[in-house]
């Protein structure tokens, strides 16, 4: 692999700010964080406040009892590491901005805003630590701490607007750079599978911090609905069922299949299984508010308008093209059998709305799953066929079998068994199969929209 130095200071800056953000997320989870020391030990840190009132201050130190004197310097310790981290930030994307042959780089100066906010904001943590070294804070420890702390949040802000400005300069003055033929396409195939793959990690981090805090595991994985993991459950299955329709697949039955399982996605979002009200009880549960066949009426019949219409211009579409282009037939039996279950649903919401809304989502889901199964084991035939691969190894199979199992095992678990955690435990691997397939999409095919050769349906 050919090395780019140039990208060695995006690279590093990336990694700051990955590791701010992984301070960022880690705070609320520790005594000794700022939100932490307010809600445990009801005080605000003088950090947070700017020109915080002096004879305040000294008040509330004289006030700390041990165990909230003690957290506080644990987390004036920890702020040197992020002030140290944010100014380098700054600092780096300032000169980036500011880096010649560039009619910037006169102000590349600039850069040492960051490092000045920085030194008052580590005169600040000294000062505070000072205060908090006795019963009886000092008060010239707090002045300065006062005044320490004006310095840092006025060079923050004129640093963070330096920024912006500079950011805004450089984009209007540089020549737009397009993208070589084909290559947006390629993109476009590339971010849309590891969106995919990183939608679902965000849902299962997003599972695994509400159990933590809450100490509570709903009964399965659709149950946390009813949980303040509402958004997320319902925006990721919004946003996995819009990329499996816009996903081109490589034939036109893995089409039809991503086309039914994205359908399938937002009847699982729009649907909620029944409401388990006895469970994870208090901050850990919200309630839906309105009846919930009022809640399924309201969304459903929305999509399926919207899916009709879709499904009208595709076909308006599909008759405007040229008719010697290839599987014409073929492509209106996608289109078909695409309406034919919009109609479907649409008959089940009109006639068993009461089945529809008991049993809509359990079936849709098994739907979702079982035509992303047949997608893995299609691409398990077309990579075999594909003369671009040279690796003997074929993964999609193993990953087919291993999600076919996990799904009956699955289904079983709901309708014969019935144990509740089982469900969940079940459910969490068949959404990570779900998420490596794609994965491993992701690395297969890298930027190409198709298999070099497939075995394609005929028409």
């Amino acid at each position: 692999m050919q090395r780019r130095p140039e990208l060695i200071p995006l690279a590093v800056l990336t990694g700051l700010l990955a590791v701010v953000g992984v301070l960022i997320g880690v705070a609320p989870f520790l005594d000794f964080s700022a939100p932490s020391i307010q809600n445990v030990h009801r005080f605000e840190v003088l950090d947070t406040q700017f020109a915080f009132d002096v004879n305040a201050a000294e008040t509330l130190l004289q006030g700390l009892e041990e165990p909230a004197r003690q957290a506080y310097r644990s987390f004036e310790l920890l702020d040197f590491l992020f002030m140290g981290l944010y100014t380098v930030v700054l600092a780096m994307a300032i000169r980036a901005l500011t880096e010649p042959p560039n009619v910037l780089q006169k102000v590349r100066k600039l850069a040492l805003l960051p490092v000045i906010t920085g030194a008052s904001d580590a005169v600040e943590d000294i000062a505070i630590l000072i205060a908090l070294g006795s019963p009886d804070p000092s008060r010239a420890a707090l002045l300065v701490a006062h005044c320490a702390g004006i310095f840092k949040y006025v060079f923050l802000a004129i640093a963070v607007g330096a920024l912006v400005v500079l950011a805004g300069i450089r984009l209007w003055r540089s020549e737009p750079v397009k993208y070589q033929e084909g290559e947006s396409v390629e993109q476009t195939y590339f971010s849309l599978r590891l969106t995919l793959t990183l939608i679902v990690v965000m849902l299962l981090v997003a599972l695994a911090i509400q159990g933590v805090r809450e100490w509570c595991a709903m009964h399965s994985i659709s149950a946390f609905y009813y949980s303040p993991l509402q958004p997320m459950f319902v925006g990721v299955l919004v946003a996995i069922g819009i990329c499996l329709i816009v996903y081109q697949g490589t034939t036109y039955l893995e089409n039809l299949l991503l086309d039914i399982a994205g359908f399938m996605a937002f009847i699982v979002a729009f649907v909620p299984t029944a409401d388990p009200k006895s469970v994870c009880t208090g901050k850990g549960y919200v309630g839906l508010g309105v009846e919930q066949s009022f809640l399924v009426w309201r969304n459903v019949l929305p999509l399926l308008l919207v899916a009709f219409m879709a499904t009208f211009i595709a076909f308006g579409v599909r008759l405007k093209k040229d008719k010697s282009a290839p599987h014409p037939r073929l492509e209106v039996r996608r289109i078909g059998a695409g309406l034919g279950a919009q109609l479907v649903v649409l008959a089940a919401l009109l006639f068993l709305n009461g089945q529809f809304v008991q049993r809509a989502h359990g079936i849709a889901a098994t739907t979702l799953f079982v035509c992303i199964i047949a997608v893995v084991v299609i691409n398990h035939i077309g990579r075999k066929d594909d003369s671009s691969v040279t690796e003997r190894k074929n993964v999609y199979g193993w990953v087919a079998a291993v999600m076919a199992g996990t799904l009956i095992v699955c289904v079983a678990a709901h309708l014969i068994f019935k144990l509740p955690h089982l469900i969940l435990i079940i459910e969490t691997l068949l959404i990570t199969e779900f998420a490596v397939y794609w994965a491993i999409q992701t690395k297969d095919l890298r930027g190409r929209t198709v298999r070099s050769e497939n075995s394609g349906e005929e028409d």
